[in-house]
């Protein structure tokens, strides 16, 4: 049986957590190791079946605390390691997690075509966005997610554009499981539920994060983590309100869409919702190419194949597999 201080990596702290100011990222990372011990036991894996794949930020540092299979890669580019290891593990019939921890800075800014393209492949991998909306291991430059209005360092007079919604961005691009969740103690159980559901679903899994930083963000400067927690939960309604009365007949990819436009007309403001707003059963890239390589080889054997190639790289026209 693996144990969550199993799967711990002996490194030095570097998150917030002096005078008040507690990074939301420890609740994360607590109920992160909870949800993967349980499906790796549930799943026979070894800590050699999970590998985990962080950007650049403070939520890049999470990797180097996980005792598995891990890489600390470049900025915004997370993904495409991501979706190159899932795409080898299907081919090679490999049992196991791939699973990728960014920050809104590392996967919406710089890592945003690169997210996108994964969304859209449906690659079997697990993408977890710690959402503090703000560049903080850089001193609290504006973010893809931060507030419209909001004064930052680089945006003294207020930043002018509306934030990025991660969940309409994931759906939009093609991930078959979106949520949404923050890293609150009071929501300590939605979260674990939520990561353990990221784990099982086959396909891409997105989960934004809301984590609260107290150093760098504007907003929660001066506020300790219950005042922080306060307001999160006064401003987020969980989608599962409306499900008995607005869902019915409704596609999952509608689903968040209307629930967001409704509770605004409804309440008079935007709210944050959470839980689960997507999920839909399809194939991924990497199992359509492996089917389509099985058929070609069932078609035209390894030699056959191999001599088509020549052909059409010699510009002779070949018969079209049918």
């Amino acid at each position: 049986m693996i144990e969550d201080k199993d799967l711990v990596r002996e490194a030095p702290e570097t998150w917030c957590a002096g005078g008040g100011k507690v990074c939301g990222y420890f609740n994360f990372r607590k109920q992160f190791l909870s949800a993967l011990s349980e499906y790796m036991n549930k799943y026979d894996l070894s800590k050699d079946d999970v590998i985990g794949i962080s950007g650049i930020g403070c939520s890049g540092r999470f990797t180097v605390w996980q005792d598995l299979v891990t890489v600390h890669t470049t900025h915004g580019n997370a993904p495409n390691l991501a979706q190159g290891v899932a795409l080898m593990r299907e081919i090679n019939k490999k049992k196991g997690l791939v699973y990728v921890v960014s920050g809104d800075g590392d996967a919406i800014a710089i890592g945003r075509s690169n997210f996108e393209n994964l969304c859209h492949s449906n690659a079997d991998v697990t993408y977890l966005i710690l959402n503090n909306g703000i560049y903080a291991m850089t001193s609290g430059q504006t973010a893809p997610t931060t507030g419209q209005g909001l004064k930052t360092i680089s945006a003294p007079y207020g930043n002018l554009e509306e934030p990025w919604d991660v969940v309409s961005l994931a759906i939009g691009s093609g991930a078959t499981f979106v949520a949404r969740v923050s890293s609150y103690p009071k929501e300590s159980k939605l979260l674990r539920g939520i990561l353990y559901e990221a784990f099982e679903h086959k396909g891409t899994s997105v989960v934004e994060v809301i984590s609260a930083c107290p150093t760098q963000n504007p907003l929660n400067k001066g506020k300790n983590l219950l005042q922080l927690e306060k307001e999160y939960m006064g401003g987020s309604l969980d989608i599962k309100f409306f499900d008995e009365y607005l869902f019915s007949g409704i596609s999952s990819n509608l689903r968040y869409a209307i629930a967001k436009d409704y509770a605004k007309s409804k309440l008079g403001k935007d709210v944050l919702l959470k839980g689960r707003m997507h999920k839909v059963e399809k194939k991924s890239y990497s199992q359509l190419l492996c089917e389509q390589k099985k058929n070609v080889k069932e078609s035209y054997g390894e030699e056959k194949l191999s001599d088509r190639i020549k052909k059409l790289l010699n510009g002779k026209k070949v018969e079209l597999l049918q």
